[in-house]
């Protein structure tokens, strides 16, 4: 199928790069799925089970595409996530301590 039809090697291409943002999780993804961990479970299984649907399926390609579907509509809710853009707090730069000057006595 992959021989007749190039574009079928989309959701293939899309599941391993599904997979790899489950792992890493940059940017809003990353807080996300940080904030959500169940989903991070789900986009690796889901890349995981249609990885082995497509070697294990007589139909290939057809048997897992659909969870690239799913798993693209999982990267956008919990990358949408309002929680997601909030940035992480920040800690203050540290203070240079301030010396100053000791009034003298008058003599």
């Amino acid at each position: 199928m992959l021989t007749r039809t190039p574009p079928a090697a989309l959701p293939l291409v899309g599941l391993v790069v599904v997979f790899v943002l489950a792992l890493t999780g940059p940017g809003p993804i990353g807080r996300g799925l940080d904030r959500f961990p169940r989903w991070r479970e789900v986009l690796m299984t889901l890349a995981i089970a249609a990885a082995v649907a497509f070697v294990a399926n007589d139909t290939g390609v057809a048997a897992s595409a659909p969870a690239f579907l799913y798993a693209a509509t999982v990267l956008a809710y919990v990358g949408l996530r309002p929680e997601a853009w909030a940035h992480p707090p920040q800690t203050p730069p540290a203070q240079s301590p301030v010396t100053t000057k000791q009034p003298q006595g008058i003599s």
